[in-house]
C-alpha cells in the first residue's frame, strides 16, 4: 500500500495532490512556443485541462511529425497568454 503524503496548510495537513503536465510544442529550439498543454490529477479520470492553443509561429514539421497537431488543428484557437 502507498504511503499518503501530506501537505501543511493553514494549521492543518491536507493530501497532496499531484499533477502531471504534459505539453506540446512548436519545436524544441528556444523562442518555440506552446500548441497544447494537459493537465491531469492523479487517480483522476478526466483532465482538468486539455487545451490547444494557436502559437505565433508556424508549426516545426518534425514537432507535427511527434504529436501529430497540424497548423489546420490550432487554426482558429486563441493564443496562449503566460
Amino acid at each position: 500500500m502507498e504511503a499518503e503524503r501530506y501537505v501543511w496548510n493553514n494549521g492543518r495537513t491536507t493530501p497532496m495532490r499531484i499533477l502531471f503536465f504534459d505539453t506540446e510544442t512548436t519545436g524544441n529550439a528556444e523562442g518555440d512556443r506552446l500548441v497544447q498543454l494537459g493537465i491531469k490529477e492523479r487517480g483522476a479520470d478526466a483532465p482538468l485541462l486539455n487545451a490547444r492553443y494557436k502559437p505565433p509561429l508556424p508549426i516545426a514539421y518534425e514537432a507535427m511529425d511527434i504529436d501529430h497537431i497540424t497548423e489546420k488543428m490550432v487554426e482558429g484557437r486563441p493564443a496562449f497568454m503566460g
